[in-house]
């Protein structure tokens, strides 16, 4: 019984993980930015000069994640519009990161072009 219990909270919980993967790119962006701006409000990451989230210090295994699943993200919707626009990726990514700079919470860091931490 205990093994039938356990497969079907497995069972359950990779579902959920598949659905949640399918979820489309502006509705996982918005699930994951409560924990983003925690995480950039504590200073525990910050936005590199190309738009990409980055550590400053040690985060969990979870929070690393969750970084990780926003800069997949965020890098399609930069080859997406590099796409639509010609432009180089590059270009939209610079441009993206002085979007981001400006949405920041304070106190949260951020890259400058010469690749210095700068607190917002």
């Amino acid at each position: 019984m205990k093994k039938v219990i356990i497969f079907t909270l497995a069972s359950i919980l990779a579902l959920s993980i598949a659905n949640a993967s399918k979820l489309p790119l502006k509705e996982r962006v918005k699930q994951r930015a409560p924990q983003i701006t925690s995480l950039l409000a504590g200073g525990q990451i910050g936005l590199d000069n190309n738009g990409y989230l980055i550590s400053r210090m040690e985060i969990s295994d979870n929070d690393a994640r969750i970084v990780a699943d926003e800069n997949s993200d965020r890098k399609v919707m930069h080859t997406a519009i590099a796409k639509k626009s010609g432009s180089p990726v590059a270009q939209v990514e610079k441009r993206s990161a002085l979007k981001f700079i400006e949405r920041l919470p304070k106190g949260a860091y951020y890259k400058d072009a010469k690749g210095k931490w700068v607190r917002k």
